[in-house]
């Protein structure tokens, strides 16, 4: 049995790892960004990179500091709703939201591997609307 869609969950619901969703901030995007317009997801390793950009370019001040036990997740035009682990995806689930974001974490202590593939679908269409990939040098938890 799987969990609904099985474009977004092809194998059996037993395979997979449900993880909350703890909302840090979300909302309105302060500074209306053109250039990423379509949603986008920025993770842990590189939200120190982005901290400028998403200051002077979006007018998001988001925490710099989390707990090393949490994976922080930032959404860009998006608002994600479920995630669930398997192997190397983490899938998530939400909808695309036109200058919106949503920042985020997830257990760390699950995410086993040193490549994740992040993959964000949309609850109603099942469609992907954003994508991202992840390689350490040593494995996360």
């Amino acid at each position: 049995m799987s969990f609904g869609s099985l474009t977004i969950y092809p194998f059996p619901a037993v395979q997979y790892i449900p993880l909350p969703v703890a909302t840090i901030s979300q909302g309105p995007i302060p500074n209306l960004n053109f250039k990423t317009a379509s949603p986008l997801i920025i993770t842990s390793k590189e939200l120190k990179q982005w901290q400028n950009k998403l200051i002077q370019e979006f007018g998001l001040d988001i925490s710099r500091v989390w707990s090393s036990d949490s994976f922080p997740i930032l959404g860009l035009n998006c608002l994600v709703e479920e995630v669930k682990y398997r192997s190397y995806f983490v899938t998530m689930v939400g909808k695309a939201v036109s200058d919106y974001y949503h920042y985020f974490y997830i257990p760390k202590r699950y995410l086993y591997k040193k490549k994740l593939f992040f993959e964000l679908y949309d609850r109603d269409s099942a469609k992907k609307i954003a994508r991202y990939s992840l390689f350490m040098q040593e494995s996360i938890g």
